[in-house]
């Protein structure tokens, strides 16, 4: 029923005890009936690209759902009893122009898993008790108005995806630096200008989204990224990279163009999986780099 212009929804659907997904996004709903409760083995609900200001109470009835879907409303609280969905292993609330997380989130404490997705809102900062979700594994908190980060998040042990693109970051929190399972990590457009030392502690990160920032060196720590496959650095304020990128021997693609990169490490030959090595062409016009990018080229081709 995605798309379709609904005034509410029929009474009917709500009596289809057997459903287990029902999408009704970018239906114009103003609000959701009282029997949607009924829905005792709907595991997947998405409402998002509605205009609800609210959720009624019956919601959280649904003790099957695992995934719940209320991006770009107009919510900014959740039902007293959000903590009975038991189940629920993925939240989306993006776009509902949020400032301040709803504590009823703060209850989803009984599932094994959980990804929550916080995008396109205006937050400026966040609770502490956003650390109490120890079993967060995702979380998406780009394109808000975040500075920083509670320390509370040191207690995230699970986390493996962390979104905090487009905000007004001027450093990374400290609080990252304790998430060792974290696999992607996305800082893009922020104002970054430098990177701690403890980057290089992410024994799992395959991929550093660093773009657009103000950045204008890498540490050496950043050759510790051994698992590394993707590195964007692109559209910062760079003048070199360090000797120790050639240690990232899984690296498939490494964005840097838009830099003031004046000479490309002899290291990066040993890059061997890399795919995008036309990157590197932007800086090749002394003849230090000139041949050093005939020896990438005839290697790329080797490789490929």
């Amino acid at each position: 029923m995605s798309g379709y212009s609904l005034p509410s929804i029929p009474d009917s659907i709500c009596y289809l005890s057997q459903l287990a997904v029902l999408d009704l996004s970018g239906c114009e709903l103003e609000e959701l009936p009282t029997s949607i409760g009924n829905l005792n083995n709907l595991y997947e609900l998405n409402v998002s690209s509605n205009n609800l200001t609210y959720l009624p109470i019956s919601i959280c009835n649904l003790k099957q759902l695992q995934w719940l879907d209320v991006g770009f409303n107009e919510l900014t609280q959740l039902p007293l009893n959000f903590g009975d969905l038991k189940n629920l292993n993925a939240l989306v609330l993006s776009g509902n122009g949020i400032t301040n997380l709803p504590p009823e989130i703060a209850k989803l404490t009984s599932t094994d898993k959980l990804e929550l997705f916080l995008e396109n809102n205006k937050l400026t900062d966040l609770p502490d008790w956003l650390g109490t979700l120890t079993q967060l594994t995702s979380l998406h908190l780009n394109n808000n108005n975040l500075k920083n980060l509670p320390d509370s998040l040191f207690n995230l042990k699970q986390l493996n995806y962390l979104n905090i693109g487009n905000n007004n970051f001027s450093e990374l929190p400290n609080a990252i630096s304790h998430l060792s399972q974290l696999n992607y990590l996305s800082a893009n457009k922020n104002n970054l200008t430098q990177l701690p030392d403890w980057i290089g502690s992410f024994s799992e990160l395959s991929t550093l989204n660093l773009n657009s920032n103000h950045l204008n060196v890498l540490p050496d720590s950043i050759g510790n990224l051994l698992a590394l496959t993707s590195l964007d650095v692109a559209n910062n304020k760079l003048v070199g990279l360090p000797a120790t990128i050639g240690n990232l021997e899984q690296l498939m693609s490494l964005s840097i163009h838009g830099n003031s990169i004046h000479q490309i490490p002899v290291s990066v030959l040993k890059l061997e999986n890399l795919k995008n090595h036309e990157e590197l062409d932007e800086y090749s016009n002394s003849s230090n780099n000139q041949t050093l990018m005939n020896k990438i080229r005839r290697l790329f081709t080797r490789n490929n």
